[in-house]
């Protein structure tokens, strides 16, 4: 649901009596349940509609982006599992930020009859945000959290896995072994060396939880892991 909110409000329904969206899925209870709460907490007019039992053509726009999508991921995974020369498990972290890349590409980037894509048609532009192939190794400079850099000497640059932009800003999501972060610069390795399979099923993260360590769909800038505190227990005797 919290999701889905954020996507909501990328596209311009920030919520409130401004505007109103109308919702249609089909009738299975769970994703009823989904666009229900959607609906409780987005805050504008809502008008839900329903296709018609057991007629997927009814819902016809719905299930085109459906398909759209599924081949897109198909295409993405199987690109990334040749670069790497291996398979990539249906369980990795990785998996689900390939889908969010695939329904990313089909809104900005797959042109309609009216020569647009969605994402010009509502911000009257077109994307120009640099994008490399899903999966890639880059590196990556952190974003500053605030504090000043003790140690000047020490460098900002790392590896992880481009995840694809951040919906909220122009930063990039980068995968590392601790979790999700967001970076605003990235550089390309040699050829030779983008593609590493330990690099992709090292990454921690998931769209739902891109810091494994905390609840909630936060993206940092940094993770930090507490370091271990001794624990003193009290002597009873």
């Amino acid at each position: 649901v919290e999701d889905l909110l954020i996507t909501l409000k990328g596209w311009g329904h920030a919520g409130g009596s401004a505007g109103h969206v109308i919702t249609k899925s089909d009738g299975e209870p769970a994703i009823l349940a989904v666009k229900n709460a959607v609906m409780q907490r987005l805050g504008v007019v809502c008008v839900p509609e329903q296709p018609a039992k057991c007629e997927k053509a009814d819902n016809g726009r719905i299930e085109e982006a459906g398909k759209t999508i599924r081949q897109l991921f198909c295409t993405f995974l199987y690109r990334m599992e040749r670069r790497v020369d291996d398979e990539i498990p249906l369980d990795a972290s990785i998996v689900p930020w390939i889908a969010r890349w695939a329904a990313i590409c089909n809104s900005r980037f797959h042109v309609g009859q009216d020569g647009k894509t969605a994402w010009e048609r509502l911000r009257r532009r077109s994307c120009n945000v640099p994008v490399v192939p899903i999966g890639e190794t880059v590196w990556y400079k952190e974003l500053g959290d605030g504090g000043a850099r003790t140690n000047k000497a020490v460098t900002e640059w790392f590896k992880g896995v481009w995840l694809g932009p951040n919906l909220r800003s122009t930063e990039t999501l980068i995968g590392t072994s601790r979790g999700v972060v967001r970076a605003y610069t990235t550089e390309r390795l040699s050829p030779s060396t983008q593609w590493d399979i330990n690099q992709i099923l090292d990454m921690k993260g998931t769209p739902q939880r891109p810091d494994p360590s905390k609840p909630g769909l936060n993206i940092p800038v940094k993770i930090r892991l507490e370091p271990d505190v001794n624990i003193v227990m009290p002597n009873t005797r």
